[in-house]
């Protein structure tokens, strides 16, 4: 058997140059508010709005960090799952999958899978699947594969 991607091929980009180039440009913009005295045209904006739009600045990035530190990149292989963190790999196998949950109203539909027992990632694998248009409520073909391998529903007769 081939191994095949499951997750998106922009989990890299998604994991760690997004938040970098988020972090630089809310620095960037943060510096402006509280540093640049000579940009302003008509007037320099207030000390609540300089602290509220820094406020949410760290709010967003504290979110973003929690969120993308949990991605993974996750092939699927003969008997299992090679799941990735980008440093190390680890094998799951098909039985050690407990659930599949999807995040249906999600943009990126990411998938959690939860372990009967953990792994060196911990007792769950988050990831982004490929992308998958037009599926609206439906399950994602990768959440359905995953829960047929791992036997937690009957197969489908497709």
């Amino acid at each position: 058997m081939t191994e095949t991607r499951l997750s998106s091929a922009m989990t890299y980009v998604t994991k760690f140059v997004l938040p970098i180039v988020g972090v630089a440009a809310g620095s960037i913009w943060v510096w402006l508010l509280w540093f640049h005295e000579d940009g302003w045209q008509l007037n320099r904006p207030s000390l609540g709005f300089r602290a509220l739009f820094t406020a949410l600045m760290l709010l967003s990035v504290s979110l973003s960090w929690v969120f993308t530190r949990q991605l993974k990149a996750v092939f699927l292989v003969e008997g299992g799952l090679r799941v990735s963190d980008f440093r190390e790999e680890v094998f799951i196998p098909f039985e050690d999958i407990a659930e599949v949950r999807e995040r249906k109203l999600s943009k990126h539909r990411d998938i959690r899978l939860v372990l009967r027992q953990p792994c060196r990632f911990g007792s769950r694998i988050r990831f982004i699947p490929y992308t998958q248009h037009f599926l609206l409520f439906g399950d994602h073909p990768v959440a359905t594969l995953l829960r047929e391998r791992a036997g937690l529903v009957a197969p489908s007769a497709s």
